[in-house]
């Protein structure tokens, strides 16, 4: 089974404006040619996932009220680097 797209989503329910950072291994994750950091939503697109996307990722929601934070491992499998 292969796939192209990856997405990560952190669900949030809220009436305030958040603005979400993720982090990957320590290093902020930016948007690039295949991956598409979204901020406001809070998600993350791989388009296509490489074997070097595998990791530790660290997403952190803020708002005026404060931040929270959710921690996930990323594991490829199938793939050469």
């Amino acid at each position: 089974m292969s796939y192209s797209v990856i997405n990560m989503l952190i669900d949030s329910v809220t009436y305030c404006d958040l603005i979400f950072c993720f982090v990957q291994d320590g290093e902020i994750l930016m948007s690039n040619s295949r991956v598409h950091v979204d901020s406001m939503l809070g998600m993350v697109y791989f388009t296509p996932l490489h074997k070097d996307d595998e990791g530790g990722y660290n997403c952190t929601a803020f708002n005026d009220v404060g931040a929270v934070s959710s921690a996930n491992q990323l594991r490829v499998y199938g793939m050469t680097p």
